[in-house]
This record gives C-alpha cells, sequence and structure tokens, in this order.
C-alpha cells in the first residue's frame, strides 16, 4: 500500500507499506523514506520472515 498526505496542496509526506504473514506472524513494514516504491520493502521482508520461522512455535 502507499499513500501520500498533503499540505497547502503539495506533498508532505510519501508512506510506503506491506503486510506479510509467514506461520502465525504477521509483520508489517512501513518507510516514509522517498517515493513509492513496495519493491524495496519486499525485499526486507522476505529477509526478516526467514529470521521469524526460526523463533519456536511460528511456522
Amino acid at each position: 500500500m502507499g499513500y501520500e498526505t498533503r499540505q497547502g496542496g503539495s506533498v508532505n509526506q510519501t508512506i510506503t507499506g506491506l503486510v506479510a504473514r509467514r506461520g502465525s506472524a504477521l509483520m508489517i513494514y512501513t518507510t516514509s523514506e522517498g517515493f513509492y516504491d513496495p519493491g524495496r520493502l519486499t525485499k526486507s521482508a522476505r529477509k526478516m520472515a526467514v529470521k521469524v520461522c526460526t523463533l519456536p512455535g511460528v511456522c
């Protein structure tokens, strides 16, 4: 997902978010850096999903 906040007719902030699920874990990633770029967050989400699965009882 992505959205922009505006103030006075100009873009104030751009938010990009991603929700990922792995086993019983639900992970939410957001960033307010730069333009709408979900691909960058997807890479981070995949790396973290591998780490989360090492926790007992998650995957």
